[in-house]
């Protein structure tokens, strides 16, 4: 296991994700270098997308690890 010790730029994004129970995620993800979302999904090679400040859960400070095999769709937000 190769850990990497480099810290991460922070550029948060609002997105929605929906899974394939039918679950649709809304909250924020850090897309560091990337400029858009889907630049994120498609060359990070890492199999979890983190989803944090999660609207309607009762605690916003949950942190969802959604496995992008799992992902139907993800709609970037403002």
């Amino acid at each position: 296991m190769i850990i990497d010790d480099t810290p991460w730029e922070k550029n948060f994004k609002k997105a929605s994700v929906k899974v394939s129970d039918g679950t649709t995620i809304t909250g924020t993800i850090n897309i560091r270098e990337y400029p858009r979302l889907s630049d994120l999904i498609k060359k990070v090679e890492e199999p979890f997308l983190i989803i944090v400040g999660v609207e309607g859960s009762a605690d916003k400070a949950k942190t969802y690890m959604v496995n992008k095999k799992y992902i139907l769709w993800v709609e970037a937000g403002e």
